[in-house]
């Protein structure tokens, strides 16, 4: 099966936009799962950043989703609009 009829091996004037969109999704995506890391970071509430950060690490995106769910059912913070922003991203 091919999805694609024809391959874009350059960069033309009608193919900018569609590469400029591509790169604005992969820079949004990259900085969410940064804000999920540090909102995961603060609940964590540790003085050794070496616990925060093997907790997470090397951590999907789904991962850390969880991770924070979890974490914050113990905590307590904001849990009806976290649920709602973790419902959003998760949809």
């Amino acid at each position: 099966m091919q999805l694609f009829k024809k391959v874009q091996l350059e960069l033309t004037e009608e193919n900018i936009p569609f590469y400029g969109h591509i790169g604005l999704v992969t820079v949004r995506f990259t900085e969410l799962e940064s804000l999920i890391s540090h909102i995961i970071e603060r609940l964590i509430n540790s003085d050794d950043d070496v616990i925060s950060n093997t907790l997470i690490e090397n951590n999907n995106l789904s991962s850390n989703l969880n991770v924070l769910e979890k974490i914050n059912r113990r905590r307590g913070y904001e849990e009806k609009r976290l649920q709602r922003l973790l419902r959003k991203i998760i949809n």
